[in-house]
């Protein structure tokens, strides 16, 4: 058995929504970037030793293992070290999957795993959700590689108990948009309120009720750029920022149906007005260093020129975005954002 194949996995963007969309059942909006992630999968059977060997463009050396050392992975061995994210992938990919690993006369391939990232610049990581979209991009592997299958469903569930295995945090809507490969309404499943430490062993009993994924169709005349700060966030510490969000809950729910709305029904000043009310929303429930200087600049910029657009994510830095269509021109932007300080990345 020697098969090649080459799969790529896109980072997001929230649009609308963030914060609440921590709650079950609370609707975001997230749309999928062309920087991500691709992986070229290599597998090979010449005596097959049930081996994996992963390497990155991100790391010097690679990591290579093989599933009976995978087995033995522990929630406790994943909060430290390096490789973790990838880690916690094949330890759930094998938990999901033991039917794979129960005849010892059948051996697995050996699997080669090439993992190169487009979310980086030479000024750092652009927060598009890199540690999401390797993930994702692991189970994605396994699954064409070992299962040949490519069931957008089954790789979110385990990419997203993979990720919140090691960050402990999050609504998993950046690991639906990777899975699904596409722009998502989405909502988180019930088990992310639940207070535990979580082991590997847990994943097969999860409930995922209240998580649902509706792929939303991008307008075709409406383009997009992402404004980043070049000021990285993270989600884990701005989640520990906030306390009580029950007062975001109703107007980001609002706001999001709105925009979907919007977005359905292709309405440009229907979008602008719902990310509007959106962001009030946020700056009003979230403490004040939400809005950091170059985010503040942001935000009037793209209100002095009457675009479409708002804070994206976690806000505390990372990046905004902007949305323009026939009648609302983005050129005016990039002179103005980089005039500023900020940097303008176009997306497709």
């Amino acid at each position: 058995m020697n098969n090649s194949l080459h799969i790529t996995v896109p980072g997001k963007l929230f649009l609308a929504g963030e914060y609440a969309v921590t709650t079950p059942g609370q609707p975001a909006i997230i749309a999928a970037v062309d920087r991500g992630m691709t992986v070229d999968i290599h597998t090979d059977s010449p005596e097959s030793t049930n081996q994996i060997i992963l390497q990155s463009d991100q790391y010097e050396a690679p990591y290579q293992t093989n599933w009976k050392k995978v087995q033995a992975i522990t929630t406790a061995d994943l909060a430290t070290g390096s490789w973790t994210f990838i880690r916690a992938a094949l330890a759930v990919f094998h938990q999901a999957h033991q039917e794979l690993f129960l005849d010892g006369e059948k051996p697995l391939p050996t699997v080669t795993l090439l993992i190169r990232s487009t979310m980086k610049s030479k000024e750092g990581k652009l927060g598009l959700g890199s540690s999401a979209a390797v993930t994702v991009a692991i189970i994605k592997a396994l699954h064409a590689s070992l299962l040949e299958d490519n069931n957008p469903s089954s790789v979110f569930k385990e990419a997203a108990f993979a990720h919140y295995l090691v960050q402990g945090s999050g609504s998993l809507g950046d690991i639906a948009t990777a899975a699904y490969d596409q722009s998502i309404c989405y909502q988180a499943p019930v088990w992310l309120a639940e207070k535990k430490i979580w082991q590997i062993s847990d994943y097969k009993t999860l409930d995922w009720s209240e998580m649902a994924v509706t792929p939303l169709n991008w307008p075709a005349g409406w383009t997009f750029q992402i404004v980043a700060s070049r000021q990285p966030a993270s989600t884990r510490k701005a989640l520990a920022k906030t306390t009580d969000l029950s007062e975001l809950l109703s107007a980001s729910k609002k706001a999001v149906e709105a925009a979907k709305s919007a977005i359905q029904a292709e309405d440009y000043d229907g979008f602008k007005k719902a990310l509007k009310d959106n962001q009030e929303a946020l700056v009003e429930a979230l403490p004040d260093d939400y809005q950091t200087e170059k985010l503040a600049t942001f935000l009037a910029i793209i209100k002095r020129l009457d675009l479409a657009g708002k804070i994206s994510g976690a806000g505390f830095g990372d990046n905004g975005f902007v949305v323009g269509n026939d009648e609302h021109s983005l050129l005016p932007v990039k002179t103005a954002a980089r005039t500023a300080g900020l940097s303008v990345i176009d997306q497709n």
